[in-house]
């Protein structure tokens, strides 16, 4: 160990006692540091600084008439931008812009269209027209600036469309607010419809059967119809025979009217006959009975006389009752429910018991007759039956002729009139018949193609039924969920929305809260640990340049490798140190490089100095000449594979392979933790695995250096032979 601390003091003495070792080792120490400091002060916050780029804006835009209105979208867009000072806008014409942006003078040119705001207002148009801005960019002029000047156009096209939108949004509420004001009115009519379609889908499932009984009544009618047009040439033949038969009728009706008026008259006939012969009974009932109350009187002669007379009065009572037997059976033809008929049947009757009550008579005054033979005598009693039989005979033919008189006659008369009406009736109902017989067959005829189209129409909807249905049956249910759901008062709330927080929300719907974890303020800032520990690794690469990594003192020819070797590993380990100290402080201090935790941030940096002089130191001294192209290669590859600008993941996948064992990924990432805020679980673990490069490269200087160091000595002399090297 003794030995070691001699060759590092011995190093320390050669610094201090050499002015323009000092001087080196001075500049040595801070020059890193410059390379650090001069980018992270010029690129501290370039987003910040884009007003000095220059973008020709062109407005070619004519404007457009818009309902009464005058609109030009695109001389809005300029007023707006020359209130943006965000990017250095420049107000040209097209052919300025054009050679402007060709020659560099501008980065890039917006150039608005003539026919902006008419293709802009041609969204209510059938076939709307896209309005256009042209964006010309000379990506030429540098890497970064196409990125930005592309980002305010982008603006410029979401600016026009938020302001077109929420123009259209807000023009769109206010007609949205007049349909939902009265919906909101209507409401109770809009569930009356839901209700209304619901029934209309109960009735439609049973219309097939409905529209089954239909088709089958309009079939049936049909051929009701068809059978009627077919017997309408047997109705007119049946009309002319009604008509014969009607004469026929009619002269047998005029037969039976005569014999009907006739009839009154015989009957008077008849009832003068019957009164003459009643008459002469009772003349000889008369003398019967005045002599029976004389003694011993022959009464036979007087008997006899009164029979033939009582036949004859039947004869006549038969008569008459057989004339009203054939009025009766004429007028029950003609009236069967007339009140005559009670009449005439009465009538008859009762001359039919006078016919009794006569042939009774008959009976009683034979057996009288003989009696009277035999005693020649007629008691009180056979006087008071025969008596008794006549007047009864009497009253009641005396009560037939009333009845008649009073009661069938009238009715009779009547009836007689009413049969003549009849008949003039059924004559003319029978010609109107005839007249109208060619329009009913018309009729029936048009009501048989009426009935043909109906049918043809309910055969189409029939099969029509089943897509109407299913149509019916999806609205229906589409209402009842909107029913159910409560969906209608939630539209009605969305359509009677204040237009102007409408158009505000639907033209920027998501307000964006961000939320910096371990914000970092500025560009440079951000960017501070990957050039600090850049300006480290170049420091190391400086310090072996300027400085041999061999002990050449012959004070120490004789110590061992590995004392030699570390001997001078701190040497390069203090100047190292030294470097770390100064980027580290210098961007805390100098530049003011947001840092948020500065102790953890110069720790890191001193662990980095550790490591990267333990790496550079031990391959160029293992190695020589080779291996400083061995570090130089490394810094190449590190700068594109440890994601120290743009993330990893946009690397190709031969960088990403190789990330994880660049020692830069880990002082990165250790550094990062430190400026933005320290997350131990990250800072620890990578100061760790930084650790572990030091030792494996400690151990390649202790035990691979001595295998291969005369290899080494003979390339290097090799080298030296060529007088390009150093000796």
């Amino acid at each position: 160990m003794k030995k070691i601390w001699q060759v590092y003091l011995s190093n320390l003495k050669h610094i201090f006692s050499n002015r323009v070792a000092f001087l080196i080792v001075l500049v040595l120490c801070i020059l890193p540091s410059l390379y650090a400091w001069f980018y992270l002060k010029s690129s501290r916050d370039p987003y910040g600084n884009t007003k000095g780029l220059k973008i020709a804006v062109v407005n070619e835009d004519i404007g457009v008439v818009f309902r009464d209105q005058r609109v030009n979208i695109g001389a809005d867009v300029v007023n707006e931008l020359k209130t943006n000072d965000s990017i250095g806008w420049v107000f040209v014409d097209s052919q300025v812009a054009q050679e402007g942006t060709r020659l560099g003078k501008y980065y890039a040119s917006i150039v608005i269209e003539s026919g902006f705001s008419e293709k802009m207002v041609s969204l209510l148009d059938e076939f709307p027209r896209h309005p256009e801005i042209h964006y010309t960019v000379n990506e030429k002029i540098n890497a970064i600036a196409p990125k930005i000047t592309a980002k305010g156009a982008s603006s410029i096209k979401e600016n026009i469309q938020k302001s077109f939108l929420d123009s259209l949004n807000r023009v769109l509420m206010e007609k949205l607010n007049l349909i939902g004001f009265d919906l909101k009115n209507s409401k109770q009519s809009l569930y009356s419809l839901i209700d209304f379609v619901h029934d209309a889908r109960t009735s439609l499932d049973h219309l097939d059967q409905k529209i089954d009984k239909m088709l089958e009544l309009s079939y049936r009618s049909r051929f009701r119809l068809e059978e009627m047009y077919g017997k309408v040439p047997e109705v007119k033949t049946n009309i002319n025979d009604v008509q014969s038969t009607l004469s026929k009728s009619s002269l047998l009706a005029q037969n039976s009217l005569n014999f009907l008026s006739t009839t009154p008259e015989k009957i008077k006939g008849y009832k003068s006959e019957l009164q003459t012969i009643a008459n002469d009974i009772d003349g000889e009932f008369s003398r019967i009975i005045d002599k029976a109350d004389q003694k011993n009187q022959n009464f036979a002669q007087d008997l006899q006389r009164i029979n033939p007379k009582l036949s004859q009065l039947e004869q006549q009572v038969g008569n008459q009752a057989a004339s009203l037997q054939q009025v009766r059976l004429l007028i029950s033809s003609l009236f069967p429910g007339s009140p005559l008929l009670t009449k005439l049947d009465a009538a008859i009757a009762n001359l039919n018991t006078v016919s009794s009550k006569s042939s009774s008579l008959r009976g009683t005054l034979s057996s009288v007759q003989s009696e009277v033979q035999q005693t020649i005598d007629f008691s009180r009693d056979t006087q008071k039956a025969i008596t008794s039989l006549r007047d009864d005979m009497r009253t009641t033919l005396d009560e037939v002729h009333t009845n008649y008189q009073n009661d069938i006659e009238p009715l009779l008369t009547e009836v007689l009139k009413e049969i003549d009406t009849l008949s003039q009736q059924g004559t003319e109902k029978l010609d109107t018949l005839e007249k109208k017989l060619p329009q009913v067959e018309k009729n029936i005829d048009g009501g048989i193609e009426i009935l043909n189209t109906e049918i043809e129409k309910i055969r189409s909807f029939q099969d029509k039924l089943p897509k109407l249905q299913s149509s019916v049956h999806v609205i229906d249910n589409q209402l009842q969920k909107l029913k159910k759901s409560g969906k209608v008062e939630e539209l009605i709330q969305l359509a009677t929305l204040n237009p102007r927080r409408f158009s505000d929300f639907v033209s920027e719907p998501v307000e964006l809260v961000e939320n910096k974890l371990f914000s970092i303020p500025n560009y440079g800032s951000a960017m501070s640990p990957f050039f600090t520990i850049l300006a480290i690794w170049v420091g190391s690469l400086l310090s072996i340049s300027l400085f041999t990594t061999k002990t050449r003192e012959k004070a120490f020819q004789n110590f061992k490798s590995y004392q030699k070797y570390l001997g001078k590993r701190l040497f390069f380990l203090t100047i190292a140190l030294l470097q770390g100290i100064v980027v580290s402080l210098g961007d805390m201090w100098l530049l003011d490089a947001y840092v948020a935790n500065p102790r953890a941030f110069f720790f890191a940096s001193l662990r980095v100095a550790l490591v990267f002089s333990m790496i550079v130191y031990t391959t160029v001294s293992t190695f020589g000449s080779a291996g400083k192209a061995i570090v130089i290669i490394s810094l190449v590859l590190q700068l594109s594979g440890a994601g120290g600008t743009f993330p990893i993941e946009l690397s190709g996948t031969f960088f990403q392979s190789i990330n994880p064992f660049l020692p830069f990924t880990y002082a990165i990432a250790a550094m990062r933790e430190a400026v933005g805020g320290v997350v131990w679980e990250i800072y620890l673990p990578n100061l760790i695995i930084l650790l572990g490069f030091f030792g494996v490269f400690l151990l390649l200087g202790l035990f691979v250096k001595p295998l291969i160091a005369s290899k080494v000595e003979r390339f290097e002399s090799k080298f030296s032979e060529s007088e390009l090297g150093e000796h």
